[in-house]
């Protein structure tokens, strides 16, 4: 763990997000981080001992699936900042409703150094954490010491302690602009520059994330990294503003426990506005069933080469195509990438990263 004024930050509790918060406060911090999603119980001790002794800042990352991970986690990294993103129904197969979930996530506040820090979304709440315990948050309402006041696109207007701050959001998007949000909390907890959060590249966000490329004349998002109920839903509202003919190729959301058929059936009032979709996986044939006929294209039990054809041969020029899933059943095999290489194969126009304002890579997160 490095040393100085910000010699630890810790980053837990979300059930999406926490590995693109991670790298943009990198950035903006100019800190120490790990590559990918290295946040259990060999990830967090593996990071630690990465850590040059001489950083002056370091961000790290911290998850759970099971009761009793993040505290213990928490308390291995000893955190100056300690923040959680949001609280949702991911990993949910060992926990007894939200409100566990929401106990083992607000865990984390366990480990911070005397005066830490504790910052959490606002709807998440301060019920149950200690009066003397300082913290701050980020979300919409009022009385949040970061609030985003408004969003369009990627640019988004924040209010901190009065002061209006226009902000460039990686990869554009409500959840996004939320993120964006806990950054800011973090710089203002650490009393850094706040603008250094708001001309952020897009290039920062990890891969699987939402990174868009532009595949034989259609454009495919590759948010393939992991899903949950919450960052499904993100990403289908973000689709719906896309021009042209819309497909959600998406993969089951797994270790949802007993809720999972009904997290599944609920993500139809997301799909609305879509204009096919392809369901992959057992869990997501309750979702299918639920559509309507003029949107269901096809379902499948895996991400196979049969699927593979299928959607080279529907998906035209023009078309933008969502692909998101749980971890295991599209980036465990890199699919995304294999129907990125197929469609420009099929186009013969080449691939390459879409270009967002001032020729950055427009890509992003759930």
């Amino acid at each position: 763990m490095g040393a100085g004024p910000c010699a630890a930050g810790g980053i837990g509790g979300g059930s999406s997000g926490k590995t693109t918060v991670k790298t943009l406060l990198g950035a903006a911090l100019d800190a120490f981080t790990t590559a990918g999603s290295l946040n259990n119980h060999l990830g967090v001790p593996l990071s630690l001992a990465s850590a040059p002794a001489d950083a002056e800042c370091a961000v790290f990352e911290v998850g759970t699936n099971h009761p009793g991970e993040i505290e213990v986690l928490s308390r291995l990294v000893s955190p100056t900042v300690a923040l959680v993103l949001n609280v949702h129904p991911a990993h949910a197969e060992f926990f007894d409703g939200l409100e566990e979930i929401r106990t083992e996530k607000l865990s984390i506040f366990k480990g911070l150094k005397n005066k830490g820090v504790l910052i959490l979304e606002q709807s998440v709440g301060k019920a149950g954490l200690p009066n003397n315990l300082s913290t701050l948050t980020f979300g919409q309402g009022e009385g949040a010491d970061c609030r985003l006041l408004g969003h369009d696109g990627d640019q988004a207007t924040y209010e901190v302690e009065g002061r209006r701050i226009e902000a460039h959001v990686p990869g554009g998007g409500h959840h996004r602009a939320l993120s964006l949000a806990a950054v800011l909390c973090v710089l203002k907890a650490l009393d850094r520059d706040l603008d250094a959060a708001a001309d952020l590249p897009d290039s920062l966000i990890p891969g699987g994330r939402g990174k868009e490329l532009r595949c034989g004349g259609a454009v495919l998002v590759d948010d393939s990294y992991n899903a949950n109920p919450a960052s499904m839903r993100a990403a289908l509202v973000h689709l719906r503003n896309a021009q042209g003919r819309t497909i959600a190729v998406l993969g089951e959301m797994l270790e949802l426990g007993g809720g999972s058929d009904a997290y599944h059936k609920a993500l139809a009032a997301a799909c609305r506005h879509v204009d096919r979709v392809v369901a992959v996986g057992g869990g997501m044939r309750a979702l299918y069933e639920e559509l309507g006929e003029s949107q269901r294209w096809h379902w499948q039990e895996s991400a196979d080469e049969a699927l593979l054809e299928e959607l080279v041969d529907g998906i035209q020029a023009g078309d933008r195509v969502l692909i998101k899933g749980s971890n295991r059943v599209f980036w465990a095999t890199q699919f995304a990438a294999r129907l990125a290489s197929a469609l420009e194969a099929k186009g013969g126009s080449g691939s390459s990263t879409v270009q967002s304002r001032a020729g950055r890579p427009r890509s992003g997160a759930t």
